[in-house]
């Protein structure tokens, strides 16, 4: 054998018998806000008062969270992108419940918000081994200042997002 296919064999080898490095979250959120185009690139999160990125599965649920900044620097800026839900059921039978979606320093930096009552949201693909989560889905949201209810979707303070979104996440540490 040539000293080429020794070094591609002894490469393949301990590629295999490595321990795998865990890669940061990645992907995006894509669509409307209010009716521009949007992007927000999935970023790992974690800094400042941001929330981390990632995914838990505690008591038969997942909970996850996708940290989005604008465009496609990823950095966390005026317009993050965050959004958090819990998924029940069974591998058939996924259920979105307790979405919220939080937009950072809009509207002379209040940020807006979303609770359930202002959000439809369903995953329609997720893949997951033991340590991320491949995952993808819809959402529309009407973000008001604060969350509030009483603030119609027609007022000048609610934006609208209405997109997809497709990131894969790694388990967030101390996720049972």
């Amino acid at each position: 054998p040539s000293i080429a296919m020794i070094i591609c064999a002894t490469s393949a080898l301990l590629a295999l018998t490595m321990p795998t490095i865990a890669q940061e979250a990645s992907g995006t959120i894509t669509g409307a806000y209010n009716a521009d185009d949007a992007v927000w690139t999935v970023s790992p999160g974690g800094e400042g008062d941001f929330p981390a990125s990632g995914w838990v599965d505690r008591d038969n649920e997942l909970h996850v969270t996708l940290v989005g900044t604008p465009g496609e620097e990823g950095m966390y800026e005026d317009g993050t992108l965050v959004l958090s839900f819990t998924m029940t059921g069974g591998p058939q039978e996924l259920r979105v419940v307790e979405p919220s979606v939080t937009m950072t320093a809009v509207n002379d930096g209040a940020d807006v918000m979303a609770g359930p009552d202002r959000i439809d949201m369903q995953v329609t693909a997720l893949e997951r081994t033991d340590e991320s989560l491949a995952i993808a889905g819809d959402i529309v949201a009407t973000l008001t200042p604060g969350g509030l209810g009483d603030i119609t979707i027609e007022s000048d303070d609610a934006i609208l997002i209405d997109g997809n979104f497709q990131a894969t996440l790694t388990r967030l540490e101390g996720a049972d």
